[in-house]
């Protein structure tokens, strides 16, 4: 340890025998104390002499605290807190679950904030008794923050840590998590709290950025406002339903809600839930990670952590929305989000909404990020007309050119004329982790789960691992999950029923894509091109050649596994019985009694009764189920 003067002149030095890597405290009467690597805190006079030293069980990477009644407090590799008075005698330690390698945050009530590597930021209070602990779910390599800061239009008082996956949290000083934000780069760093309430946050990826306050939203009136700053952050921590301030004004009227954000003006914020149970979203696939964690702003919400892939949890409801507007286009909840925008943890339940063209109980068109949101219940409905012959209308979304994951409709829909399906009318983005269970009815390009998953231009449409189950109705290009198909659906079933005209499938009406691992059971039925799969897997010339590979239907749900095919079946496509269909060999077998090798075997794994696996795609319970996607409940 090294002191200089104000010139630069070396005043005196101190020897240890470790490593010091972290800045020096300097207590009220100038004593000076500092860790070592070797696992000590001294204690050195101003002129330099050793007052004392005091030995830890493992490094003290971290500056140490001192409180205003001269206790020095410090945490040390050896997963202890410890607190020492000014004469080096230890008042008191406290156990981690790892080791605490950041300086210990001291609050106005002298409740000590410790970040470990265990994931935990502990609460302490100054006798060295556990307040609270919360569990960050990664580890913790920064001091706390504490401010009292505005958050909306309340003044409250805040804790915030920052975590190695890249997430800012805040709590309340109870412990109860008010928000996350994820930065997406790891986070090593102490967040700073400017006087306005911004959080400054320096991360791995070399990024300063800039986190403000939220704008809270109690009623049908702060939702209303949204439109007012379409670039804003919200969070709706109260459930929104008919006895809700602003509902008679604003939903139960003639016209019921006006949409938020137009073509013109789209919105471009972010609009997030809160989970009031903390349970983890599912993962799809094998390290494809889609987890989220959003947690009750309120006081008195239970935490509590499932790891379980289940899908349904809790989040902030709106019950009730009512829209009529059969001339408008672009009708939901938002009738555009932009590129950037993003909803997060949120379920509409009980939607009865009609618009003409864009239609969905969300949005009727989105280029976002839609995560983990859901409508529930209800009717969607999407006039169109005879001029342009597009309905464009789904549960969740008309038109999705962005992301959708981990999202579902149970609404049912109907849509006069075409591109109408149970979760997204017309898809060119992706779709990943999601179901549609509501029944679906229309025209031309009618599907279970998404209407018609068209390559329009630069998009490149994907639905991955996902499912539907209602039954669907139409006349031209009907399937249980998608209508027409030009892009790529894999790992993904139907259980629909499906009823149409022409090139009508159990999973798939029209293919020009391609189909890859998937199932489906539901029946069939058609005047032509009808299949229990794939109604016609086209190969167009000088176009794009459909390709199915690997997948199955179930023998009796339609006389053909695919009604016609000018296109590439690859491996294993064939109708099997249900026998066949519950047993793990015919996604694993290369050779499986008398059905051709398979192209590529199936990511699935047999699990028991009520379980999942979710370091696979696809579970199944050998002999008693058909495949399931690993995030379903079992």
């Amino acid at each position: 340890m090294y002191a200089l003067d104000s010139e630069g002149e070396k005043g005196w030095s101190f020897e240890t025998d470790g490593e010091i890597r972290s800045s020096p405290a300097i207590g009220d009467d100038g004593t000076v104390y500092f860790g070592t690597s070797t696992g000590k805190v001294y204690a050195l006079d101003p002129n330099g002499t050793e007052k004392w030293n005091f030995t830890t069980g493992g490094s003290v990477s971290a500056s140490p605290t001192i409180s205003g009644d001269g206790t020095v407090y410090f945490g040390s590799h050896d997963n202890h807190v410890y607190a020492v008075d000014s004469e080096g005698e230890e008042k008191w330690n406290f156990e981690t679950g790892g080791p605490v390698t950041s300086s210990l945050s001291l609050g106005y009530d002298g409740t000590i904030y410790a970040g470990s590597e265990d994931g935990n930021l502990y609460a302490i209070d100054s006798d060295g008794t556990e307040k609270w602990r919360f569990n960050a779910n990664s580890p913790i390599k920064s001091s706390p923050a504490i401010s009292i800061s505005p958050l909306g239009s309340q003044g409250v008082n805040s804790v915030y840590v920052t975590t190695t996956d890249g997430k800012l949290h805040s709590l309340s000083l109870e412990g109860e998590k008010r928000w996350d934000y994820d930065i997406g780069a790891p986070i090593y760093s102490s967040p700073v709290i400017s006087k306005n309430g911004t959080r400054y946050i320096g991360s791995e990826d070399g990024t300063l950025h800039a986190i403000a306050d939220p704008h809270l939203i109690e009623d049908w009136h702060d939702l209303d406002e949204i439109r007012d700053d379409l670039g804003g952050n919200y969070f709706l921590v109260d459930d929104l339903d008919n006895q809700t301030d602003g509902y008679d004004e604003l939903v139960d009227t003639e016209d019921g809600w006006d949409p938020i954000g137009d073509e013109d003006s789209q919105f471009t914020g972010t609009l997030k839930g809160v989970d009031k149970t903390s349970t983890l979203l599912h993962t799809y696939g094998t390290g494809d990670d889609l987890s989220l964690q959003l947690m009750d702003i309120e006081d008195d919400s239970e935490e509590f952590f499932e790891e379980d892939g289940d899908l349904a949890r809790e989040t902030s409801t709106i019950t009730g929305l009512q829209i009529d507007r059969p001339s408008e286009d672009h009708v939901g909840l938002f009738g555009d989000l932009g590129e950037n925008a993003t909803v997060e943890d949120v379920t509409l339940q009980d939607v009865n909404v009609t618009g003409h063209s864009y239609v969905g109980g969300l949005a009727g068109e989105s280029r976002g990020t839609v995560e983990n949101v859901a409508v529930e219940g209800g009717e969607v409905h999407g006039e169109g007309d005879w001029e342009t012959e597009y309905s464009v209308t789904g549960g969740l979304i008309g038109l999705n050119r962005g992301d959708v994951v981990g999202s579902y409709s149970t609404a049912d829909v109907t849509g006069d004329y075409s591109n109408v399906g149970g979760l997204v009318g017309l898809n060119w983005g992706e779709i990943k982790g999601s179901y549609a269970a509501g029944d679906v009815e229309g025209s031309d390009f009618v599907g279970g789960l998404v209407g018609r998953s068209y390559d329009h231009g630069d998009y490149e449409p994907v639905i991955k691992g996902s499912y539907a189950t209602g039954n669907v109705t139409g006349s031209f290009c009907v399937g249980g999950l998608v209508g027409d198909n030009k892009g790529i659906v894999e790992n993904s079933y139907s259980e629909a029923k499906v009823n149409g005209d022409d090139r009508v499938g159990g999973l798939v009406g029209h293919n020009v894509g391609r189909i890859n691992h998937t199932y489906a059971i539901g029946d069939v039925s058609g005047d032509s091109y009808v299949g229990g799969l794939v109604g016609y897997n086209h190969d167009v010339f000088l176009g794009p050649t459909g390709e199915i590979i690997d997948s199955f239907s179930l023998q009796g749900t339609a006389e053909d596994v695919v009604g016609a095919s000018a296109g590439d079946m690859i491996g294993r496509v064939a109708s099997a019985p249900e026998e066949d269909m519950q047993n793990i060999e015919l996604y694993t077998a290369d050779e499986f009694k008398e059905y051709d090798p398979l192209h590529e075997c199936w990511d699935v794994t047999t699990v028991g009764a009520g379980e999942s696996d979710l370091d696979h795609t696809w579970n199944i319970v050998d002999g008693e189920t058909y495949p399931f996607l690993s995030w379903e409940d079992a």
